[in-house]
């Protein structure tokens, strides 16, 4: 299992305390491992036979388990189990690679909820990835999806970035540009929002 040294970069510098990382095989005793590799050799014995060809077996190597390293207060550097990391560290190794990938080629890559698990300044260093052409040569694209209106105030983000969804009484949704409403640069874009002046606020229903 490798992770990309961007994202172990990309993870220090949002202060998560990684500074590296490395693959260790899983703590399984001989049974447990006889027994994986029995269940494996079936599989693809019977996925080889159902469609008259051999299929490869799997590469050990993607079995091996990651642990992440801190640096502690005496220098030295502990691995912690990618299980005892937090759900935003989780989350950041599973969405950088693909974000990477995208800035290397140049590629449109799609986040969902860009904010879940994350806090505001992580969620704002990954749009700041997009908007640099020193990260982003190529001109690859984000098109991702948020509830925090903390972004809103984003200084990478011009008025055309910046789109609401507002669903009507119906279930029907519209969405539209900032740069369809009249705004100055000054302007509070968060504030101005949560007041209702863009729409696409939330109205529940009162029980």
């Amino acid at each position: 299992t490798n992770i990309p040294s961007q994202v172990i970069e990309f993870l220090s510098t949002a202060g998560t305390g990684i500074v590296s990382y490395k693959s260790v095989e899983p703590d399984e005793t001989d049974e447990e491992k006889a027994n994986k590799s029995k269940v494996r050799d079936a599989i693809v014995s019977a996925l080889s036979n159902a469609l008259g060809t051999d299929i490869p077996l799997p590469d050990p190597l993607q079995e091996m388990e990651v642990k992440l390293g801190h640096v502690c207060r005496t220098g030295e550097t502990v691995f912690l189990d990618l299980s005892e990391e937090s759900s935003g560290t989780k989350r950041l190794i599973s969405s950088l690679p693909n974000i990477f990938i995208a800035l290397e080629q140049g590629l449109p890559v799609c986040v969902d909820e860009i904010d879940a698990s994350l806090h505001t300044h992580v969620a704002s260093l990954i749009l700041e990835l997009f908007s640099s052409a020193q990260t982003n040569p190529h001109g690859a694209q984000l098109i991702a999806t948020t509830h925090d209106t903390n972004l809103l105030r984003s200084k990478c983000l011009r008025r055309d970035q910046i789109w609401f969804a507002e669903k009507s009484s119906y279930g029907e949704t519209q969405i539209f540009s900032l740069a369809d409403f009249k705004t100055r640069p000054e302007d509070n874009m968060e504030k101005a929002y949560l007041q209702g002046r863009f729409g696409a606020v939330p109205s529940p229903s009162a029980r």
